[in-house]
């Protein structure tokens, strides 16, 4: 049994696998035989003889490359039909479906011609759900886009010279309370614009973009700072690596990206340092809070999720690491 396949050229085909690979925990919870890796493909014809000379003679000779859409995603009721993608029967499709099979001497026996399976799932994984589990999870994760029409879509592939990205770094600056100790953010409240931010700005020439989280934090707060990626909360060992990445597409030719740092403020008790904002950030005003406090006064904007996970970051290190070690990274972080 030989299975004939359409299938799509290297990008779009390396689009489509981002979307067939379930949530990590999903795939140790079910069968072997669930969620094999297989190349995205649409099922032209299944032929019963392995003769390959007889199927590539059943191919018209002038067959080129052609488009298909996607209709919608469907959970089915089939080992090999689990959750796929319906494809629109355009005429090129339709056309070359039946003349291969007519060809070839065969009834066309294509279940739900055309289709592009996401994913094949073990009817007894089926029978507890599995298959509705993985059709929301794209959903849920952002995998799967739609279009105005309710069509999915695959997210494009982006190139964008170096005249049109912009590299940028901001961080979430943090101290314990010089007399409570409990952990404190520090916010900027942009009077000019009534709205609470997180110290961030554009990468200078040269400059890496852990130096430019530190002194675009230091120009906007007026606090003088270190980074604080230590090895409990990012595993980074020696090196210092971003914990959130910031991707803005300002317009179809213009692509921003802000990498996010964790900071401390330099010895616990560094003072503010005046005179230090840009004549653009004349309207900064900086303070600590409490980190509660600093959700809640950017609950609604981009920095939300940012400072939540800067605070679970910090707050889970501190649970996680006896409290002697915990007061070593803090005295290790005053000395620098």
């Amino acid at each position: 049994m030989v299975s004939l396949w359409l299938v799509p050229g290297p990008e779009d085909s390396e689009a489509l696998k981002t979307i067939m690979s379930p949530q990590h925990e999903t795939r140790h919870s079910v069968s072997k035989s669930s969620y094999p890796k297989f190349l995205p493909h649409v099922t032209l014809a299944t032929i019963p003889s392995p003769d390959l000379s007889e199927i590539r003679n059943a191919i018209p000779q002038s067959q080129r490359t052609f488009p298909i859409k996607f209709s919608s995603v469907k959970v089915g009721n089939h080992y090999f039909r689990s959750v796929y993608i319906s494809v629109e029967p355009t005429e090129e499709l339709v056309t070359l479906h039946k003349e291969f099979h007519e060809n070839i001497k065969l009834p066309p026996k294509t279940p739900s011609f055309p289709h592009c399976s996401l994913c094949y799932i073990a009817d007894e994984d089926a029978d507890r759900g599995e298959r509705e589990k993985f059709a929301e999870e794209l959903r849920v994760a952002g995998k799967l886009r739609e279009d105005e029409e309710g069509k999915p879509k695959l997210l494009p592939t982006l190139n964008f010279p170096s005249e049109i990205f912009v590299f940028s770094a901001g961080s979430v600056l943090f101290r314990t309370h010089p007399d409570t100790g409990v952990l404190q953010v520090c916010v900027i409240h942009n009077t000019k614009r009534n709205a609470w931010i997180l110290p961030k700005g554009r990468k200078d020439q040269n400059e890496s973009m852990e130096v430019t989280a530190v002194r675009e934090t230091f120009e906007e707060t007026g606090y003088p700072c270190v980074n604080a990626n230590w090895k409990e909360i990012l595993e980074a060992k020696e090196s210092v690596e971003p914990f959130y990445v910031t991707v803005r597409q300002l317009s179809d030719k213009t692509l921003k990206m802000i990498w996010w740092y964790l900071t401390w403020l330099k010895g616990n008790d560094a003072e503010k340092v005046p005179g230090v904002h840009m004549p653009s950030e004349a309207g900064y005003v900086s303070q600590f809070v409490d980190a509660g406090k600093a959700i809640s006064l950017l609950a609604g904007t981009k920095f939300e999720e940012i400072v939540e996970r800067g605070v679970d970051l910090v707050n889970s290190s501190f649970e996680d690491t006896p409290s002697s070690s915990a007061s070593d990274t803090l005295e290790v972080l005053d000395e620098i």
